[in-house]
C-alpha cells in the first residue's frame, strides 16, 4: 500500500501512544487494520472475509472493545459485497457467544 491517505487516519485518536502506533504504522505504508501488529493486537478468530480482535487502545470503563475488520483492504462501505456483509452476521454471534 503506497497511499497513506487511504491508510488511515489519525485525527479521532484518543491517546498519544494510539497516536504514536497509527503514525509509525501508515508511514511504514500498512493499513493497521488489514495487517495488525500481533505484538499488540490478541485475535480472537480470522476467516475468509473477516478478522477480529481486542482493541489494545480500547477505552477502559468498556469490558470488551472489538475490532472487526475486513481481510481485504476496503476504504468505503459501498466496497463490501453481499457475500461480505453476510458472513458479518455469523461472525457477530460467533465472537458474542465467546465473550
Amino acid at each position: 500500500m503506497s497511499d497513506s491517505n487511504e491508510l488511515g487516519t489519525i485525527e479521532n485518536v484518543r491517546t498519544a501512544e494510539y497516536r504514536a502506533h497509527m503514525e509509525a504504522t501508515i508511514q511504514k505504508g500498512i493499513c493497521p487494520l488489514c495487517e495488525p501488529d500481533p505484538k499488540i493486537n490478541v485475535m480472537i478468530c480470522q476467516g475468509v472475509h473477516w478478522a477480529a480482535w481486542h482493541n489494545p487502545f480500547g477505552y477502559d470503563h468498556h469490558h470488551h472493545h472489538i475490532i472487526l475488520a475486513t481481510r481485504e483492504h476496503k476504504t468505503e462501505i459501498g466496497e463490501l459485497t453481499p457475500e461480505i456483509w453476510a458472513d458479518l452476521g455469523g461472525w457477530v454471534n460467533e465472537i458474542n457467544n465467546m465473550l
